[in-house]
């Protein structure tokens, strides 16, 4: 559904009388791939404010061009400012309005002390000497950026010419999607392994881990960034843990939590056979055993040595148990955890561990 919101016009000019207000509306998300269209809201008096109805999954950015008592419109599409260089190897400079950014580009020109004009690059591992780092999120310029690009000189004065806007607000009230696979798995040393598979939302800015144990609430394990999904854990011995992952998105929604759990209740123990129980077995049968493991191992040497054994590979026949689980269209291994997407043979080979088996039902 819709969400009203009100405008209010700020920084007036002496000489302002009226405002003409016009916007862009982008789907969220194509930002940087949608050309920006530009509608009128109309005309208003200084301190007349406008509610405007704003919908859910848009980006809605707002321009406000003063009107002065004869008519005089300002110029939103030529915005222009000086930056004087201080001659250090890391300058920036931030715009007083933030740039437009759509398919056509980020309309921003600067030209140096000699009126020569210096390039942009949106990556600052791009930069060569005659180029700045724009950041177009915060809307600032970056010149020399510590490393390389253009270095102005103590007092260059730097002329910026730039199409702006004045305020923006991203509409977004729907939570992100869980993660998928999550998958808990016990590996030797006792550490467990705690790997998913990212949630489908692009504007996912962390997962939260969350591990309880036994009755116990829900305690905060660790904060991932939206590429990571896997993480190592080390609970002891004697407890069940419950273990939840939650996306958050860059509005602070979160995603329904998704958990796993491993069971380290019981404690296998081993059984031992102690030298009074060895002492109380029949002395023949053993001395025969004995005798028949030493002919056994003679003969195996022997027969080894005469000839080599053919190196094959066991290949698992039909029924036997799969050594993969199933992760929403993806293969897990049950050995080492690794999600990984199957290729579709008949037998799948698990890219962590090298376990070979056919695919489960």
């Amino acid at each position: 559904g819709a969400t009203q919101i009100t405008l209010l016009p700020e920084g007036l000019t002496e000489d302002m009388v009226s405002y003409e207000l016009t916007y862009a509306r982008v789907l969220e998300g194509q930002e940087m791939s949608t050309l920006w269209a530009w509608s009128s809201l109309g005309s208003f008096n200084i301190s007349q404010p406008y509610d405007l109805a704003v919908d859910d999954g848009y980006h809605y950015f707002f321009r406000l061009t003063p009107v002065d008592a004869t008519g005089n419109w300002a110029d939103r599409e030529q915005l222009t400012a000086n930056y004087v260089g201080n001659g250090s190897s890391n300058q920036w400079f931030q715009l007083p309005l933030p740039p437009v950014n759509d398919m056509l580009g980020v309309v921003v020109a600067v030209h140096n002390g000699n009126g020569d004009l210096l390039s942009f690059a949106t990556d600052p591992e791009a930069l060569f000497p005659e180029s700045y780092y724009l950041d177009a999120a915060s809307g600032t310029l970056h010149f020399g950026d510590g490393r390389k690009g253009y270095v102005p000189d103590l007092d260059e004065i730097l002329s910026v010419t730039w199409v702006g806007y004045d305020a923006g607000t991203l509409v977004d009230r729907t939570p992100p999607e869980p993660v998928r696979g999550l998958q808990i798995t016990k590996v030797a040393g006792g550490a467990a392994n705690l790997i998913f598979l990212p949630s489908p939302s692009y504007d996912v800015v962390a997962y939260e881990i969350y591990r309880a144990v036994d009755n116990a609430s829900d305690e905060l394990l660790a904060t991932l960034a939206p590429h990571q999904g896997y993480l190592a854990d080390t609970p002891a011995d004697g407890s069940i843990y419950r273990y939840r992952v939650v996306a958050v998105d860059r509005m602070g929604l979160t995603a329904p939590p998704v958990e796993t759990t491993l069971d380290l209740s019981v404690i296998e123990s081993a059984t031992t056979t102690t030298s009074e129980d060895a002492d109380k077995l029949p002395l023949l049968p053993l001395v025969a055993i004995g005798l028949m493991v030493a002919a056994l191992g003679g003969g195996a040497w022997w027969w080894g040595y005469r000839t080599a054994p053919e190196q094959v590979t066991a290949i698992p026949q039909s029924g036997e148990k799969s050594p993969f689980g199933r992760a929403d269209g993806d293969l897990t291994c049950l050995g080492c955890g690794t999600v990984f997407t199957p290729e579709g043979s008949a037998y799948e080979n698990c890219p962590g561990c090298g376990a070979h088996g056919q695919p489960p039902d």
